[in-house]
């Protein structure tokens, strides 16, 4: 999921109102929401190779829960189910098709990934320091930030 994606996610999940543009929006929200919960669906593109007409895409779906600080969970129910948890100290990985649970140091395994962004983030300067953040203009009723 790339952050662009998941900033609109974030923001559509806050169902705030446009103050300006979406870093204000963004920053109220990492301010003011410590938990939240919402259906998606991510569509991960790759870049055309050569000889390809079209990028390739997959689609997955699921529900996405997350609270504050460093908890999270994300159900994927398509293509294949898998449920990814996290506890602040710990991140499982269940795969139903394997039957297999993995567990990691959750600091390990997200670093600076959209992931964190969303179950550590607190503020806008903190994000600054792993991000490259711009606002980018409003579109279908929602403010943006690249």
């Amino acid at each position: 999921m790339n952050i662009k994606t998941l900033l609109g996610a974030v923001l559509t999940l806050a169902t705030l109102h446009a103050r300006g543009d979406g870093l204000q929006d963004l920053e109220t929200f990492l301010r003011e929401v410590k938990s939240a919960q919402a259906s998606f669906t991510q569509v991960v593109t790759s870049p055309k190779r050569a000889g390809e007409t079209t990028a390739r895409s997959k689609t997955s779906s699921g529900r996405f829960e997350f609270l504050r600080p460093n908890r999270f969970r994300f159900e994927y129910t398509k293509p294949f189910e898998q449920t990814i948890v996290a506890d602040g100290q710990t991140l499982w990985l269940y795969d139903v098709d394997l039957n297999q649970v993995t567990a990691r140091k959750q600091q390990d395994v997200l670093g600076s990934t959209p992931a964190a962004l969303i179950a550590s983030g607190t503020d806008l300067k903190a994000l600054s320091e792993v991000f490259e953040l711009k606002a980018a203009p409003a579109r279908d009723g929602l403010e943006w930030v690249d």
